[in-house]
């Protein structure tokens, strides 16, 4: 039955490809719209995040006095601090990228 499905899939996608059609929208426009919505306050609240974390991680080494742990600590907090706000800052264009390999007409940002 797996490899039914899987033959299935693969051969729906290898004929959707073929012929070039749409990207077919499962959800209303009004769902869309309530998400798009949504997603574009994920990176003010991010940076935001981005922000306080920064701080902290500055603050906790400037006061770690040297303690390899509370350095430790902080430098951990920067290193996360800055992979989160390029991972925010790289969302869009992924997701920009995506609609335009699958077709889908409707922008949700």
């Amino acid at each position: 039955m797996k490899k039914l499905i899987l033959t299935a899939t693969t051969y729906i996608s290898l004929l959707t490809t073929a012929f070039a059609a749409p990207f077919p929208s499962f959800f209303p426009v009004k769902f869309l719209t309530v998400v798009g919505n949504l997603i574009s306050l994920v990176p003010a609240i991010m940076i935001l995040t981005f922000m306080g974390l920064f701080f902290w991680g500055g603050y906790t080494w400037m006061t770690a006095q040297d303690s390899e742990d509370k350095v430790t600590k902080a430098k951990s907090i920067l290193l996360s601090a800055i992979v989160g706000i390029i991972l925010v800052l790289l969302a869009r264009p992924i997701l920009e990228l995506l609609q335009a390999f699958f077709g889908i007409s409707e922008t949700l940002i």
